[in-house]
């Protein structure tokens, strides 16, 4: 009888250490993935946030141009505009990405700055669309931050 009740409490501490040990792996895995789910919303808002000072800079650097007469370097133009080319598809692309990592908010304001940019209703007058690139672009930065600010405490 007394082997038998041995046996019964080695079957039931190594059931419970296997039962502890799934439960503590499964916790471990889930808090991990949350991580790096965060870490990789971080790494987008920056990116974004990134991209929206090029933007930003090109169209500042292009109005000075046009409106002041400012001339600049041609190499620094075309690095200007080689930058707000990067960046604009980078917003596209995080529009179009969306929720899957941004919060709905961030998702739909980024597409909101998108459809700015894609559909200029100025008669052509390019100081008209620069300086409403760069009022969009202000305005997203300021309506994203705080929802950057949100989504990243969530996570």
């Amino acid at each position: 009888m007394i082997g038998l009740d041995a046996a019964s409490y080695i079957i039931l501490g190594l059931a419970t250490g296997l039962v502890t040990a799934l439960v503590t792996v499964r916790l471990a895995l889930r808090r991990f993935r949350s991580e790096r789910m965060w870490e990789k919303k971080v790494q987008t808002y920056s990116d974004i946030f990134d991209a929206l000072f090029h933007l930003k800079n090109h169209a500042e650097v292009q109005l000075k141009h046009f409106e002041e007469g400012v001339q600049f370097d041609v190499k620094y133009l075309k690095d200007v505009g080689d930058r707000a080319t990067v960046s604009y598809n980078a917003i596209r692309k995080a529009a179009l990405i969306g929720t899957f990592i941004l919060s709905n908010e961030a998702a739909a304001r980024l597409s909101a700055l998108v459809v700015s940019f894609d559909h200029p209703n100025l008669d052509g007058d390019i100081v008209e669309e620069l300086s409403a690139d760069l009022q969009a672009v202000d305005g997203t930065v300021a309506d994203l931050r705080p929802i950057a600010k949100k989504d990243l405490q969530q996570s």
